[in-house]
């Protein structure tokens, strides 16, 4: 057992950095402070090797690192605490260090209508220093991948990714009060996926999913090149209890920091709040449209509860879309990873279900032109692993049949879906038509597939390979192929076009196949020598091969 006793004596918080946490499999790293109060432990399993650990604050001026480890690995342990950060003002101070009065918490009654997007958003921190805000932000795969949308200005690089502590519902606990809140729900670790200074934007993969307890949403977007009609941000002023601030007029598309339309389109300008403001540490928090989505993220402006009137500028999701133009530098690759080309998402609410769908493989429908076509069905398992009732539909192109295509699922539940081509299927011609069969949670909760589905329309004009013997005195054999399964019919007619031999129906394989006449009509009698012609008949197409029955 290792301790290390840290203190700066006044300080109203402290956290720790360690750039090197390489621990043995037994290890277990304990922050607490020294007389005593809610503790940081931490077990090597859970660390991620070479990433380093960054702390969230204590409220204690004092405090105590412990590594026990088992004695047999004590030569295994690289542990190196390079930043010891000393919090000056206290998160509960009354004014003017706390955020300015004109704020409104996001618990007043004015915000009722924003709950669901309020979760999404946090507060963080960089190597210990409090920097911004920003929101988790759903993708299209819908599968709860943990993604923040944040600023670019805000500094977070390749090298500072690994340092970012975030904070979730830290919100004051009453309406105006502003202050009090809890920053108990907090998780470290980040990556940096992608940013581009253009429209300010960066956005990070957490290391971990928030705790399911923290009830932390998915927020939607909308990459629509439009503007809002009226606005909405949830950010955390001077990096403070989490506020929320309404704009009623129509935001305009400017440069930063100018207000000539449409400049070089990269902004969206706020002429002003009418209920709350934004400060520093709001940089990064989400630009919600009417419609709760996601249309930018703050970059700066002027706007403050001394200056209401002044503006602000996000940058505007619509540019982030495809930014540089490199996965790098766009949010598009990481935020449709479907590729289904999603103009707009709704939020996700991770524990709102869990849709799950079995199989998932694509899916091959093929037959002739009229059908019918193989397989005959598929049938889906779809089931809810989530703690919460959920509601789900299924859709795809029209030639595709669902049955049932909308439905409920209670936690644990399943329930069955059939597809099969229905009947505008059949009125398809030859081709091939594909179509994504979409399985969505429409509650809001995670989950769901698109699986693709092809429909292979083919003609079952059978053709001719060869014929033998011809003439023929017992029997002729014809050889022909067809490109599908399909029923084939054939008839015997003599040169006056009348019927010779009903040969029946028979199933033909897509390939080659054969047919064999003896010379005999439908009871068994000799046919009379002379020119006949066999016809093969699928779907709509024939097949006129001549034969000769010799005398």
């Amino acid at each position: 057992v290792w301790r290390l006793r840290l203190a700066s004596p006044g300080a109203l918080s402290l956290n720790l950095g360690f750039v090197t946490c390489d621990l043995p499999p037994s290890a277990e790293l304990v922050v607490r402070p020294t007389f005593g109060g809610p503790a940081l432990r931490y077990r090597a399993a859970a660390l991620v090797p070479g990433a380093g650990l960054w702390t969230p604050v204590l409220l204690t001026d004092d405090l105590v690192v412990e590594l026990d480890v088992a004695a047999q690995e004590r030569g295994r342990v690289a542990l190196e605490l390079a930043r010891f950060n000393r919090g000056y003002r206290y998160f509960g101070a009354p004014a003017p260090a706390k955020a300015g009065a004109c704020n409104i918490d996001v618990v007043c009654p004015v915000a009722d209508d924003w709950r669901a997007e309020i979760r999404a958003v946090g507060v963080y921190t960089i190597a210990g220093t409090w920097k911004c805000s920003g929101a988790m932000i759903n993708n299209t795969a819908r599968d709860a991948r943990p993604l923040f949308l944040t600023a670019n200005h805000c500094g977070i690089n390749g090298t500072s990714d690994a340092s970012v502590v975030l904070y979730w519902n830290y919100e004051s606990p009453v309406c105006g009060q502003q202050g009090g809140g809890s920053l108990a729900q907090n998780q470290a670790g980040t990556t940096l996926l992608a940013n581009w200074s253009g429209s300010d934007f960066t956005l990070l993969e957490l290391d971990d999913l928030p705790d399911p307890a923290w009830r932390v949403t998915l927020a939607g977007w909308n990459r629509a090149d439009a503007v809002p009609t009226a606005s909405v941000t949830i950010h955390h002023p001077s990096t403070d209890e989490k506020s929320i601030s309404f704009d009623d007029d129509p935001a305009t598309i400017t440069s930063y920091l100018a207000d000539a339309v449409p400049g070089d389109g990269t902004h969206l300008r706020i002429g002003a709040w009418e209920l709350g403001t934004t400060e520093g540490g709001s940089s990064g928090s989400p630009l919600f449209d009417p419609d709760h989505r996601i249309v930018g993220q703050l970059h700066g402006g002027y706007a403050s509860c001394s200056r209401p009137d002044e503006p602000d500028w996000y940058g505007r999701f619509f540019r982030s879309w495809e930014g540089g133009g490199t996965p790098q530098t766009r949010l598009r690759d990481w935020l449709d990873p479907t590729a289904g080309g999603a103009v707009t998402l709704d939020l996700l609410d991770p524990l709102a279900g869990l849709l799950t769908v079995a199989p998932t493989d694509p899916v091959v429908f093929t037959g002739p032109v009229g059908g019918p076509f193989a397989p005959a069905q598929q049938v889906f398992s779809l089931g809810n692993a989530g703690v919460e009732t959920l509601a789900w539909e299924a859709a795809a192109a029209s030639w595709l049949d669902i049955q049932p295509a909308v439905g409920t699922l209670g936690p644990g539940a399943q329930q069955q879906v059939t597809v099969a081509p229905g009947s505008a299927a059949a009125d398809l011609g030859a081709g091939s038509r594909t179509t994504s069969l979409v399985f969505a949670n429409t509650a809001g909760g995670a989950g769901g597939a698109a699986v693709p589905v092809r429909l292979a329309v083919l003609e079952a004009r059978p053709r001719l390979v060869r014929v033998g013997p011809n003439p023929f005195r017992s029997y002729t054999t014809v050889i022909y192929t067809v490109e599908v399964a399909t029923p084939v019919r054939g008839r015997v007619y003599d040169v006056r076009g009348r019927l010779a031999a009903d040969l029946g129906t028979r199933g033909a394989v897509a390939g080659p196949n054969d047919w064999s006449w003896d010379g005999r009509d439908g009871k068994g009698r000799r046919q009379p020598g002379g020119r006949y012609v066999l016809e093969l008949e699928a779907g709509r197409h024939r097949l006129r091969i001549p034969l000769t029955v010799a005398h």
